[in-house]
């Protein structure tokens, strides 16, 4: 006999841009543990130009930055 399931994906928008979904807040918990985008990026295998776009994405359509660089 199949199985059936039901799945879903949720994600955010701002103004009609993506704002927010899964992989992001997976790299924002990781940033949090991790303590840099560059450590959280390589524990989640993925490289830093990409994890550095998702951040700038993220801070560029929320009204307050969701990182911040700390001198």
């Amino acid at each position: 006999m199949d199985s059936i399931t039901i799945g879903n994906k949720l994600w955010l928008e701002k103004n009609g841009q993506f704002f927010l979904g899964k992989g992001r807040v997976e790299l924002l918990k990781s940033i949090i543990i991790c303590g840099s985008i560059s450590a959280a990026a390589k524990s989640m295998k993925m490289s830093y130009k990409k994890a550095w776009a998702a951040v700038d994405d993220m801070n560029s359509v929320s009204d307050e930055p969701l990182v911040r660089q700390i001198l």
